[in-house]
């Protein structure tokens, strides 16, 4: 079970997290330096389009604004006058901004190197997936450490790669 666990998480790293979200991550981030909040939109929008299903689009959005709020509960978030709406925290983002979009600009508010911030979001995602693992599978802790040894560095190459 182990091997084909970390067979399946492989090929998400591979093909899913380091062609789409890793890349994103450094897209959003140039196009918050250059204060262009029409590439963000851009790029939030193509990420809700990437979804396979409406749910995961909205799920993308649900966990934005959880990771907003806890962001706001932290004191992390700046204070900006004359924006349209409470919701709104920037003119770069959209109200509605997905989770690897304000993943993005947190990590460029917080002066996070892109290179650093997409290990970071890859790190999270399989620590996140061998959570859920261990808790639905017979798996144990030593296992999913096993895993994470295992898949170290193909989670290291992809945050290497340009996003062109």
């Amino acid at each position: 079970m182990r091997q084909s666990l970390s067979h399946w998480l492989s090929g998400v790293l591979e093909d899913g997290i380091s062609c789409c979200e890793l890349p994103l991550i450094e897209r959003l981030y140039r196009a918050f330096e250059q204060q262009d909040s029409t590439a963000v939109s851009k790029w939030d929008d193509w990420l809700a389009a990437t979804r396979e299903t409406a749910e995961l689009a909205a799920e993308e959005s649900r966990l934005g604004a959880s990771l907003k709020r806890l962001l706001g509960r932290l004191d992390l978030l700046p204070k900006h006058e004359g924006l349209p709406s409470e919701d709104s925290l920037t003119p770069l983002l959209p109200v509605q901004a997905g989770y690897v979009t304000l993943f993005a600009w947190a990590a460029y508010q917080r002066g996070i190197p892109v290179r650093q911030a997409q290990l970071g979001f890859g790190w999270a995602w399989l620590e996140n997936q061998l959570a859920v693992a261990c808790k639905a599978l017979p798996l144990g802790h030593t296992a999913a450490q096993r895993i994470i040894e295992q898949l170290r560095g193909e989670l290291v190459m992809p945050s290497r790669r340009p996003s062109g």
